[in-house]
């Protein structure tokens, strides 16, 4: 629950930042906020005969429910605790060394280093990577019809 205090933070401040008026925000968050108790009440009251059909199953199992409902969770963490070492293994090995970086540049087909860094940041900082396409974020789209489909891409980004 702490993140969503946190977010409710974030948004009142970026409220403040977008100039949205007072009313507007009371008006927007009374409606998140209705969405947010509404919506689990409707779902029980729609869904209300499968909820009883289901508590009731587990009132059958007894004990047995515990175990039905930890192994489920068990299931649950052990999935996501799977994605997640994948996720956190592609993104290891989807990084490169300046090294490898140099090696693949001075190969026969270069790769195309695309520089995603913002605006701001290429001019505070105007190192670059030598044949590097800046590529603005907002309108990354208009850049990638430039990108050969046959090269392989490094993004460059801070």
């Amino acid at each position: 629950m702490k993140r969503i205090a946190y977010l409710a933070l974030a948004v009142a401040l970026l409220a403040g930042a977008m100039r949205l008026s007072f009313l507007s925000f009371l008006l927007f968050s009374a409606a998140g906020a209705l969405l947010w108790v509404a919506l689990p009440v409707a779902l029980g009251a729609v869904f209300h005969a499968e909820i009883e059909w289901a508590l009731e199953r587990l009132a059958d199992l007894g004990s047995g429910a515990l175990l039905l409902i930890g192994g489920v969770i068990m299931v649950y963490a052990g999935i996501k605790a799977v994605e997640r070492y994948l996720f956190l293994r592609m993104l290891r090995t989807a990084r490169i060394s300046v090294d490898e970086l140099r090696e693949m540049m001075l190969a026969a087909v270069p790769p195309v280093v695309v520089d995603v860094r913002s605006a701001t940041v290429r001019q505070l900082d105007p190192r670059h990577i030598p044949g590097a396409v800046p590529v603005n974020l907002d309108d990354a789209a208009a850049a990638l019809p430039g990108i050969p489909p046959d090269r392989d891409v490094v993004v460059y980004c801070s």
